[in-house]
């Protein structure tokens, strides 16, 4: 095999090549000019920059890089410098970590460009060793109307310590190249870094910044780090492979690459972190399948009921576990057992292929008030093949609220001053949407039953009323209000777990009502539906109140979802027939929405399209 070596820094127009480095049986390409490579590609190109493979090279981290960057299939690969551990003066194992170094590299099939760093040259040996493997320690190349420079920085520690031959070349090729379209600089140690921090020029930032250099790559330090210098993008690319002690993504301290797109003269630079490119059979539809019988099937917590106007929540539950596909089941289940007392706390299980094991347990809270966050338990569960899924397993607690039967219906004004109010035990414990505490600020729902009418009433308490998003009024039906302060309910007022009712009410009197309907499939909505709702509606000072009336029978609504006009019936026919006799029980979810603070209270979360995950309404 021929190898070219050039003479001077900058590769002549003519010896646009690919050269290959073929030693002690390692093959490698190192492409060293070629403004022709890629053309296929058109104008537009992305590559890849590659950090610190070195410096206490953390076994498997460098191959991973490589073999997500060839995935990718950029059209180049840069480097920064560190490839092998070096110094130490034994050329033979010195040249033995470079055949090591260029193996690793094998999966890639574009062209890569390599620049020394402090691990590569420490000495003149190690110089000399550099040369051979390699090649020049400093160049330039022409790709695709943009400029590429790589300087040789390994055995200096600031701009001002380059060997006057090196500043000069890389003077007089900034000169010649200073109208290209783009210009880029790869070298090892930061030295931008040290002068910004120290508020100092540097003789490097002084000669880019004269001729219009746009992108500066650099590695050494192992972390991550972006700055924007006279309008000069430089970077520190962070690891790809050598240590860094913690790590700390806050500090830039993770594995990874970087991946940058040229557009014309536009060009994106996006920061990978490793183990974030995947295959793309990473998830497969039996993947999906499995997961959904693990959910169902494979780890089941018994129900636990509680109702609003019992202090104490407590009792027995099981949790079973089913071996499916065959899969042994081994380990511990420990409980987060938050506010909640569990016994035990913790139990080991053995379930054997196409067993079914029940574990019991007891579980007990005093102070309703801590709720949320349930206690839960993690739980590991074989599936696919060769993969693993940790589920967080809550405890499954239905939430029971009791609609009593008011002696006088309450007058529909909005002020919640009617004393049927104070007669009523409000809900007040709500969850965020996440499953832990409520973030919002406080808030009472009521529930109230007259003849055939069921009246709601809301307080929320707004220490900013100036704030509320509250664009949505009376006069307007069905706006947006999803996206404002509002309160929320669901409604499966026949408890089929497929039917239910959606109503939102805004502290401007607005209302967005709907009827829905979920299959296995989809859902289907129905927003033409409107409801027989009377709602008034005020704000005050530092809260804001909703009071509602429910013609019960209007809710007797025969629907026929998906029937397309003159076709023969697509979907059952819903025929709601609530009732509110005693023990009458609806399936029910309840939701206020604070914009200004970012967040929900759910009263049975998941709040959620899907009615077998709400709570219950029982009237009394």
């Amino acid at each position: 095999m021929k190898i070219h070596r050039a003479t001077s820094g900058t590769w002549p127009t003519a010896m646009r090549f690919l050269v290959a480095v073929h030693l002690l049986g390692m093959a490698c390409l190192l492409a060293l000019s070629g403004s022709a490579l890629g053309a296929s590609r058109g104008e537009d190109f992305q590559f890849a920059v590659l950090s610190d493979r070195t410096g206490s090279a953390v076994p498997g981290i460098f191959e991973a890089v490589i073999e997500e960057v060839a995935r990718l299939n950029p059209d180049l690969v840069m480097s920064v410098g560190d490839y092998i551990e070096g110094y130490v003066d034994d050329a033979a194992a010195v040249n033995a970590e470079y055949d090591e170094f260029f193996e690793l590299l094998e999966p890639l099939t574009v062209p890569y460009y390599l620049v020394p760093g402090n691990h590569e040259i420490w000495s003149d040996l190690s110089g000399e060793i550099w040369d051979k493997r390699v090649g020049r320690r400093y160049y330039s190349f022409d790709y695709e109307g943009c400029h590429f420079i790589f300087l040789d920085t390994s055995t200096i520690d600031q701009s001002e310590d380059m060997d006057e031959a090196q500043l000069k070349w890389l003077e007089k090729d900034l000169k010649k190249y200073r109208k290209a379209k783009l210009t880029f600089v790869f070298f090892h140690k930061p030295f931008w870094f040290e002068a910004m921090r120290a508020g100092r020029d540097d003789v490097l930032h002084t000669l880019f910044k004269e001729f219009g250099v746009d992108y500066v790559f650099t590695g050494h330090y192992h972390v991550y780090c972006a700055a924007e210098w006279d309008g000069i993008h430089y970077y520190i690319t962070g690891s790809s492979g050598g240590s860094f002690g913690e790590p700390s993504e806050e500090r830039g301290r993770f594995f990874g690459y970087m991946w940058v797109t040229v557009e014309d003269d536009e060009v994106d630079v996006a920061l990978i972190k490793l183990g974030n490119v995947l295959e793309s059979d990473y998830v497969a539809f039996r993947d999906l399948q499995q997961i959904a019988q693990i959910e169902t099937t494979g780890v089941v917590v018994s129900q636990l009921s509680t109702q609003e106007n019992i202090e104490e929540i407590g009792g027995p539950i099981q949790v079973s576990l089913t071996s499916l596909w065959g899969a042994s089941l081994e380990g511990m289940i420990a409980w987060d057992t938050r506010a909640w007392v569990v016994e035990p706390e913790s139990r080991a299980y053995n379930v054997g292929p196409d067993e079914k094991v029940s574990l019991p347990f007891a579980v007990e809270l005093d102070d309703r008030e801590n709720i949320y966050p349930l206690p839960s338990f993690e739980i590991t569960y074989p599936y696919g093949d060769g993969k693993k899924l940790t589920l967080e397993v809550p405890l499954e607690l239905v939430r029971v609220a009791i609609s009593p039967t008011l002696k006088t219906a309450p007058k529909i004004d909005g002020l919640l001053e009617n004393d049927v109010w104070d007669d009523l035990v409000p809900i007040t414990v709500f969850g965020s949407p996440d499953g832990e505490r409520r973030g919002t600020e406080t808030l009472r729902f009521y529930f109230g039953h007259h003849d055939e009418h069921l009246y709601l009433a809301t307080w929320c308490r707004e220490s900013s009323v100036g704030e509320l998003v509250a664009n949505t009024t009376a006069d307007e039906r069905d706006g947006p209000l999803w996206q404002e302060d509002c309160v929320e309910y669901f409604f499966d007022t026949d408890y089929d777990r497929k039917s239910y009712v959606q109503l939102f009410i805004g502290p401007q009197g607005g209302v967005f009502d709907q009827l829905c309907y979920v299959t296995p499939e989809h859902y289907e909505f129905d927003q033409g539906w409107n409801g027989g709702w009377e709602v008034a509606t005020h704000v005050g000072e530092d809260f804001w109140t909703t009071e509602t009336a429910i013609a019960v029978p209007e809710l007797d609504v025969e629907h026929a979802f998906g029937r397309p006009e003159g076709e023969a019936e697509a979907r059952p026919v819903i025929r709601r027939g609530p009732r509110m006799q005693l023990g009458e029980l609806w399936g029910m979810n309840l939701r206020r929405k604070q914009p200004r603070v970012q967040s929900n209270a759910d009263w049975q979360p998941p709040f959620a399209h899907d009615p077998t995950s709400f709570g219950r309404l029982i009237f009394e």
